[in-house]
C-alpha cells in the first residue's frame, strides 16, 4: 500500500495578522518619531531612529505585496515610507551644527565669541565680554561693557547684581532661570536664546557650570543673556570664568 506524505500549508490567518502586525507597527513607529519632533525637538535620536523603524516597515510591507493588487497594506506601506522619511529629514535638519567650544585651560584661556559675525542673521548688535566669578561675588549685567573690576562681593542675585556664584559653585540668575544651550552654531545664539526664553522649557533656577556649558537666561532689566563657561575649578579655590553676551 503506497503512503501519501502529508504537508502542512501555512496558515493563511497567521500569514494575514502578521501582515496586519507590521503595517500598525510601522505607522506607529511614524507616529512616535513626528510626535516626539514636534513636542521635543531634542530627542533627534530617537526620531531618527523610529523613523528608519518606519521606513523599513514599509519597504517590507511594499516587498510583501509586489505583484498583487493595490491594498490597504500597499497604502500604510507607502504612509510608513513618506511620513518616515519626512520625520527623519526634518529631525536632521532640526539639530542644526555642533557647537565649537575649543580652548585651552586657564583663567581667561579664549577669547570671547565674536559679536555680529557676517554670518549672522539676527544682525543685532550685543556687549560681549569676559570675567571670573569665585563664591560670593557676582556682577551686574545691565550695565554695558564690563570688566574684572565689575564683580563685587555680594551675598545672594538681588538688586542690580545678575549673575551670582554660591559657596558650592552653583551660578544663580536674579529673579529667574537659565535654559541650557547645548548646540547649534555660534551666529544662532540670539536665535536660540529667544526660543528657550520664550518656551521656559526645562528651566534651571541653579546652574553647577562645566568648561563648555552654555545657558541663555534673562538679567534682572530684562535683557536677554548668554553665557558660555570658559573655565571651571570646582575644588579648593572655586571659580568661573565665563564668556557673556548680553542683547
Amino acid at each position: 500500500m503506497e503512503s501519501k506524505t502529508v504537508t502542512s500549508q501555512p496558515d493563511a490567518h497567521a500569514k494575514k495578522r502578521a501582515g496586519n502586525f507590521m503595517a500598525v507597527l510601522g505607522v506607529a513607529a511614524d507616529i512616535a518619531a513626528i510626535a516626539a519632533f514636534v513636542f521635543n525637538k531634542d530627542l533627534a535620536v530617537f526620531v531618527q531612529i523610529a523613523a528608519i523603524a518606519g521606513i523599513a516597515v514599509g519597504i517590507f510591507l511594499l516587498l510583501r505585496q509586489w505583484g498583487k493588487p493595490v491594498g490597504v497594506r500597499v497604502l500604510l506601506a507607502l504612509v510608513c515610507i513618506t511620513a518616515g522619511s519626512v520625520a527623519g529629514a526634518l529631525s536632521l535638519q532640526a539639530r542644526g551644527l555642533p557647537a565649537s567650544t575649543g580652548g585651552t585651560s586657564g583663567t581667561g584661556a579664549t577669547t570671547v565669541p565674536p559679536a555680529n559675525s557676517a554670518a549672522d542673521s539676527t544682525n543685532i548688535t550685543d556687549s560681549a565680554f569676559q570675567f571670573r566669578l569665585k563664591p560670593y561675588t557676582g556682577i551686574n549685567l545691565d550695565a554695558g561693557q564690563h570688566t574684572q573690576s565689575d564683580v563685587v562681593d555680594t551675598d545672594g542675585p538681588n538688586g542690580d547684581i545678575d549673575i551670582f556664584m554660591d559657596e558650592y559653585g552653583y551660578l544663580e540668575i536674579n529673579g529667574g532661570s537659565f535654559y541650557l544651550d547645548t548646540d547649534g552654531p555660534d551666529n544662532e545664539i540670539h536665535t536660540r536664546c529667544s526660543k528657550a526664553l520664550t518656551s521656559q522649557r526645562d528651566p534651571h533656577s541653579k546652574l553647577l557650570p562645566s568648561k563648555g556649558s552654555r545657558a541663555c537666561f534673562k538679567t534682572s532689566g530684562g535683557k536677554m543673556g548668554w553665557f558660555w563657561s570658559n573655565d571651571v575649578v570646582l575644588s579648593g579655590d572655586l571659580y568661573v570664568v565665563l564668556n557673556v553676551r548680553v542683547w
